[in-house]
């Protein structure tokens, strides 16, 4: 009686070993993904720089279209 639960009881921790290797695969997936995302800091830059290079485009078109 014992050993049959004892046998059970090594089948379930084998499948939770299972489990939890296929866990480990998907957090590193998810971490590669993560660490691979621009930082706030590099959003705002590139907001910036956009902004500044329609302004400066602007602004050329505005000077030599006048008369």
């Amino acid at each position: 009686m014992i050993e049959a639960r004892v046998s059970r009881l090594e089948e379930d921790f084998k499948e939770i070993r299972r489990d939890i290797a296929s866990m480990k695969e998907t957090l590193a997936r998810i971490d590669g993904r993560v660490s691979s995302m621009p930082t706030a800091f590099q959003l705002y830059l590139a907001i910036l720089v956009t902004w500044g290079a329609g302004a400066g485009i602007a602004l050329t078109l505005i000077r030599f279209a006048a008369p």
